[in-house]
């Protein structure tokens, strides 16, 4: 009889790949949002106040904090906003995440 595989233990690994693909995902849309308002890395070290290679490991990171996405969107002159989707409808959660939002008491 052939050895067969727990549905949960698939479904597990199915869910450690998503995640991963949505972690890449996010990291993508990052360097392509950087790339299509004309900045490079350097110039939006800049305007973080860090490095270049600061800029290369955040773009790269496999743990994307809210606070660092929230940095580098407002560097490049935008605001983040965190919605919750639930069936049809969007809930927003927070208009623009800024320090003041994420600091910790």
């Amino acid at each position: 009889m052939p050895k067969t595989t727990p549905w949960r233990e698939v479904r597990k690994e199915l869910d450690i790949e998503e995640q991963a693909v949505a972690r890449e995902r996010l990291r993508l849309r990052l360097a392509i949002l950087r790339e299509q308002l004309g900045k490079s890395q350097v110039e939006l070290a800049e305007l973080l106040g860090t490095s270049q290679p600061n800029v290369s490991q955040l773009e790269r990171s496999e743990d994307l904090q809210l606070s660092s996405i929230a940095k580098y969107i407002h560097a490049l002159g935008g605001q983040l906003q965190v919605n919750a989707v639930v069936g049809n409808t969007t809930y927003r959660l927070i208009d623009d995440v800024d320090e003041s939002v994420l600091a910790k008491p």
